[in-house]
């Protein structure tokens, strides 16, 4: 997946990094809304990965035991909700 990101509001500035999920393709993502931006990636292997807006893995992730079929952030704080293919939601 690249990410893009655009820096600035009347001119378009995109910088572009490649994030690593080792192989597993990308089911759903999710930018966080809080002051330091958090991209949650869920992935076929039924996994949840963080990565900052450059591109770089941070050191918290979560595995999950079914399919992970919706991300998303609260507007406000650092804390994500996802939904599993079998319609249940933490």
């Amino acid at each position: 997946m690249l990410i893009k990101k655009n820096y600035f509001n009347k001119m378009a500035l995109y910088l572009s990094y490649n994030i690593d999920t080792k192989d597993d393709k990308i089911i759903t993502s999710s930018w966080s809304n809080t002051d330091i931006p958090i991209l949650a990636v869920s992935t076929e292997a039924n996994k949840i990965s963080f990565f900052q807006d450059e591109g770089v893995l941070l050191d918290h992730d979560f595995q999950g035991t079914t399919k992970i079929s919706a991300i998303n952030w609260h507007p406000y704080n650092n804390v994500i909700a996802y939904g599993y293919s079998d319609g249940s939601i933490i």
